[in-house]
């Protein structure tokens, strides 16, 4: 889809882009404009619709529409830019529908066909002049575009999330920092897994804690929160033996939706960093089809497919079918991993107003590699170089995981939304790894190595309902939203250890010259732990969205949460000589608050107060967990969207403050107890930008200034990781993309930037560091036609060396890699 901007040289327009990214100060010059039409062609929808489009620009509000009721809708978009909608929610005729979308925008409309509509200023008779080949100001110029999905929302540059809100909001209407991480951005970057997505999304930081497990941090603080199309699922932080923090395949996924600082209204005891929400790809209106075939300089080969469409002549029912297979080499030689993912899912329409939605996936990821990396000398230097392989060849990590989901959601005639969504997962793994876990001595590369033996599985249960719709109050109408949630997990662990009394049958050898053979553990229930954790979680939450006045929304909000844990040792074999223990917070309220000042038609104003509440998992002296981690976040900004919302750019100031965090008991120096009385503070900068700037120019990117510090020195919390490494003070990441203009319009050119200031750990002989780093990824890619498109990706082109520094190893980050993928459309 093509869209011309007019007014200023391309160069202009970039520098205008940026400065308003970095001081949101300066209006956008009136005289850029999007001069050519658009139009969404879909299947022909039924005669009555249900719409759920939330208010948003009207541009955006237009695209919904069209795709949601399988009309051909003509309009210059340079007649909506600035204009706004009001949404529809409700069944309608398609008639009534794009009359309510343009309810008092001032623009009219005329249906020239029974799936074909004009859109134009003034009176109606001026559509119709449109239509006769008369004179007109308008002079369309046609654009096709098919949009397959029932998703309304995939094709947009900036798609409206539910992740700050339960019903669908533009990123300007949420008074936080938000991403998104589009099906476009996943396919220009050549993403994978959502590891990968993070990495390159603005303001995280993600750490590895072993070969297939991640850790994703904001603002110094971690992300604990996971949803999947808006539901909160459980996350375990027990890095040793779950399979929890597994970076998902995305092959079953359209986008990623970040939001930054605490977010516990609708996730129960939210994590401070933020959350992450996962949107399912949606069974299509009508037939498509797409295959994807990849081959890489790191052994990396890789096949997807991904099928979908109406089941019945009515296209009521309609299916869809991804599956996905990635292998490939890791970073040191001789590892390597192997992914498989399938997922299907099926939506039918009950009744016009009611939606049903069944699907499930099964993913399998297979790797050889070490945990820990690898090791570092005494003097706090890496041993060997980034290729090296430290571990034992019969290395292997299994994940498996199953899920299946259900949602239930219908539209009353009142513009009232009630939805009904649970979910059901099982995850197991099989872990057998090799460390060496004690720092090598430089004179004689000696060390001790180790192993071990580890089984582990959870079943996950994530429920949730609520209803949401316009209140009229004092002459104004009002969103309101209230519901409930549930979640349990059930965990089961086994760890095995050596017989003869060595537990972890320890050697010393030469790490660069060893051969260590695999043990036999006999798995007896005098050497086998076996342990059992239950946490559930039960909250009643509601928000309301109040139009005090036309440009100023208020929004509070609150939950009431229960909690419980309940941990079973092993009645033989206690290795830990763990207590059984049940711990529960009943009735805990979270509030929340937020302003959103709309200042004109392209900048808003906004402030939030968020508030942390964390259970922990240390204990005191006796026996009993210590108090949770409390804290609040104060964030304030500016919003700005420009060419009908398909840019968006903000500017935020926040603080993130924390106490209660664990800290050792001085009582106690030899023993692991603790007190919560640890307190912590970041304060920050943020600066995002993204979408399309100019024809054919896109832009993702954004600034992160993190002032992240520990007020005890003592302090710590249940991820054990300093903010020495996982909250760089600068971190800066962009990606653009450009389509060549004119002849050589089949071309397109990309580019990436990653930059991170330094990152350190203290270790047991002093301090690990890894100086401030950047890394360059490229792409450039050419459409055979509308259908083929080719693209050779690279990423950190420059091979720049780097780690992730730990408290006696390394994590290397990826070499210099390029990937040669060819898509293609049926």
């Amino acid at each position: 889809m093509k869209t011309n901007y007019r007014g200023s040289s391309p160069l202009t327009r970039g520098m205008i882009a940026t400065s308003s990214l970095l001081a949101l100060l300066v209006s956008w010059p009136g005289g850029i404009a999007q001069a050519q039409q658009k139009t969404m062609r879909v299947s022909q929808a039924p005669a009555l619709l249900t719409l759920n489009i939330p208010a948003q620009s009207l541009n955006s509000a237009i695209l919904a529409f069209a795709d949601k009721a399988g009309v051909q809708v003509f309009y210059d978009t340079a007649r909506v830019q600035g204009l706004r909608s009001g949404g529809a929610r409700g069944q309608f005729t398609p008639e009534q529908g794009l009359a309510r979308i343009l309810t008092g925008t001032g623009m009219s409309y005329r249906f020239t066909g029974a799936n074909s509509a004009t859109i134009s200023a003034g009176s109606p008779a001026e559509a119709n002049t449109l239509e006769q080949g008369g004179a007109t100001e308008l002079k369309p110029i046609t654009v096709r575009a098919t949009s397959t999905t029932s998703d309304s929302f995939t094709d947009m540059p900036n798609p409206s999330t539910v992740i700050g809100s339960k019903t669908p909001l533009t990123q300007r209407e949420i008074p936080q920092t938000i991403s998104v991480v589009t099906q476009q951005k996943i396919q220009q970057q050549n993403v994978q897994t959502l590891n990968e997505a993070l990495q390159r999304a603005p303001g995280v930081t993600v750490l590895q804690s072993d070969s297939s497990r991640y850790q994703y941090y904001a603002r110094g603080f971690p992300i604990g929160s996971i949803q999947v199309d808006g539901l909160p699922t459980s996350t375990n932080p027990n890095l040793s033996q779950t399979s929890s923090t597994g970076a998902p395949n995305l092959a079953m996924y359209d986008r990623v939706e970040i939001l930054d600082g605490p977010a516990g209204l609708y996730n129960g005891f939210g994590s401070p960093g933020g959350v992450v929400n996962l949107v399912r790809k949606r069974a299509p209106y009508q037939f498509s089809a797409s295959t994807e075939l990849s081959v890489g300089s790191s052994g990396e080969r890789k096949a997807l497919f991904d099928v979908g469409g109406p089941i019945n002549p009515e296209g009521t029912v309609r299916g869809r079918i991804v599956g996905d297979v990635l292998n490939g080499d890791l970073v040191q030689d001789g590892t390597w991993k192997k992914d498989r993912a399938i997922f299907g899912t099926i939506e039918a329409d009950l009744t016009p107003q009611t939606l049903l939605r069944l699907g499930a996936s099964y993913s399998r990821r297979t790797d050889h590699d070490t945990w820990v990396g690898s090791p570092i000398y005494s003097n706090n230097t890496p041993v060997g170089d980034r290729s090296h392989y430290f571990g034992s060849d019969w290395n292997k990590d299994i994940y498996e995981t199953t899920d299946v989901f259900a949602s239930l959601e219908h539209t009353f005639d009142n513009d009232w939304k009630l939805q009904f969504t649970g979910d059901y997962s099982y995850l197991k793994n099989s872990i057998l790894q090799t460390d060496i876990y004690t720092l090598v001595d430089p004179a004689t590369d000696l060390a001790t190595i180790g192993s071990g033996k580890k089984d582990g599985s959870e079943s996950n249960k994530s429920f949730d309902v609520f209803a949401s719709g316009p209140v009229e109050l004092l002459g104004r109408n009002h969103q309101f939203t209230i519901g409930a949630n549930y979640s349990r997990m059930d965990e089961h662990q086994t760890t095995y250890y050596g017989a003869g009394g060595d537990d972890f049958n320890s050697q010393v050898i030469d790490v660069f010259d060893f051969n260590y053979a695999k043990p036999v553990w006999l798995g007896l229930p005098t050497d086998t732990d076996e342990n059992r954790t239950k946490t559930s979680q039960f909250g009643i939450y509601g928000n309301t969205r109040l139009s005090i006045t036309d440009p100023l929304t208020v929004i509070l909000g609150g939950r009431v949460t229960w909690w419980r844990s309940d941990f079973e040792p092993d009645a033989v074999y206690n290795y830990d000589n763990y207590d059984a223990t049940h711990d529960r917070y009943d009735g805990k309220f979270t509030p929340y608050a937020g302003v959103v000042y709309k200042l004109n038609e392209t900048y808003s104003a906004y402030g939030s107060y968020s508030s942390i509440f964390q259970p922990q998992t240390e204990r005191s002296s006796n026996n009993a967990v210590i108090d949770p981690i409390e804290g609040q976040q104060y964030e304030v900004g500016v919003k700005g969207e420009y060419f009908g919302g398909d840019l968006v750019a903000s500017a935020a100031l926040f603080q993130i403050n924390q106490k209660n965090r664990a800290v050792l008991d001085p009582n106690f120096p030899f023993d692991a107890f603790y007190v919560a009385q640890g307190k912590a503070r970041t304060r920050g900068i943020d600066l995002r930008l993204s979408g399309q700037i100019a024809d054919g120019l896109t832009i993702f990117g954004g600034y992160t200034y993190n002032n992240s510090k520990y007020l005890d020195a003592d302090s710590t919390d249940d991820f054990g990781s300093n903010f020495s490494q996982i909250a760089p003070t600068h971190l800066f990441k962009i990606w653009t993309n450009y389509r060549l203009p004119d002849r050589l319009n089949k071309w397109e050119v990309g580019a990436g930037l990653n930059v991170t200031s330094e990152l350190y750990a203290e270790t047991r002989t002093g301090r690990l560091t890894q100086p401030g780093y950047i890394t360059v990824d490229a792409r450039i890619a050419y459409n055979v036609s509308d259908k083929v498109s080719i693209a050779l990706n690279g990423t950190n082109i420059f091979d720049r060396q780097y780690f992730q520094p730990a408290s006696h190893s390394v994590k290397w980050g990826d070499p210099a890699k390029v990937m040669l993928t060819l898509r293609a459309k049926y």
